[in-house]
Order: C-alpha cells, then structure tokens, then sequence
C-alpha cells in the first residue's frame, strides 16, 4: 500500500494543515494537496486484479474505456486538488469503468485508504465510519452533502 500521507499530530490532519494550505478553520474538504501522487495506473490495475480474485471474476480491461481512463488518471494523479475534488474525481474514475468488474470496490479502496491516512487521528470508530462512507460515495451509494458533513462533524470531534 502506498504511503499517501505521514501519520501524525492533529496539526498535520487535512483540517489544520502543516503547509499553510489549510487554516484550523478551514474544512479539510477545501485542503490543497496532490493527495493521489502516490498511487500510480499499475496499483490502480493491480487493486482491480485482487478485487477480481477475491470476487472470483476474471479481470480484464474495458477495451472502450480503459485507455482513455488511464490517461486521465496519469495526468489527474499529480495534480493538486481539493480533498473534495479528489474523492469527486475517484467517483468519476468508478463511473468512466476502466475494468470489466469491480470499478466501485477498486476505487472506493483508494478513497477508504486515503481516508484512513488522512483522518488517522479520529477516534477508531469515527475513523472507521468516515472512511466507509468515503468508500460509498466513491461507489455511488453515499451522496456528497452527507459525506461532507460526517467529515466536518468528524472534525469538530474531541
């Protein structure tokens, strides 16, 4: 598993930022950072393979998308983006359906990682609930405005 973001104090979580990106009032929705840099096309295709074997489908590419998915990724992965933008842009990852099965699990299993790094100071039980409900908005079953408030509501959290 890639290393998307060090573990560490409160101050260094999305919310308060260690970059001057993101103020203590700041939601950590709005922070700045290239949060995907560390997740290149071969982990993503190489998620989908353990999602396939695990389900027990064959994995394989979308011959009309895949190509134009991984392009997109390529040039999207470095990018600074809002945390956000960057759980927005995963969804529309799942949705574009690189893979012939298990687009929702393999990009929902970026986002629920990203969560987990980034939220790691939350109690293990919000932790757990933010980064499942990451995980479901990415695979479509979880809408926006609710996944932006548990975040915030997380956040105001002793």
């Amino acid at each position: 598993m890639p290393d998307e973001t060090p573990s560490g104090s409160r101050e260094t979580t999305p919310s308060a930022g260690s970059d001057g990106e993101c103020g203590a009032e700041q939601s950590p929705l709005q922070c700045r950072a290239a949060f995907l840099e560390n997740w290149d096309w071969q982990f993503i295709v190489s998620l989908n393979q353990r999602a396939c074997e695990r389900g027990r489908a064959q994995h394989g590419v979308n011959s009309e998308t895949c190509e134009a998915c991984q392009q997109e990724w390529q040039e999207t992965h470095l990018q600074e983006l809002t945390l956000a933008e960057t759980f927005g842009f995963l969804r529309h990852m799942h949705r574009s359906a690189p893979f012939l099965f298990f687009n929702g699990n393999t990009f929902a299993e970026v986002g629920r990682q990203l969560a987990t790094a980034l939220f790691a100071n939350l109690r293990p039980l919000l932790l757990r609930e933010v980064s499942s409900a990451t995980a479901h908005f990415i695979a479509g079953v979880f809408d926006e405005q609710s996944l932006h408030s548990l975040i915030e509501e997380s956040m105001r959290q002793p």
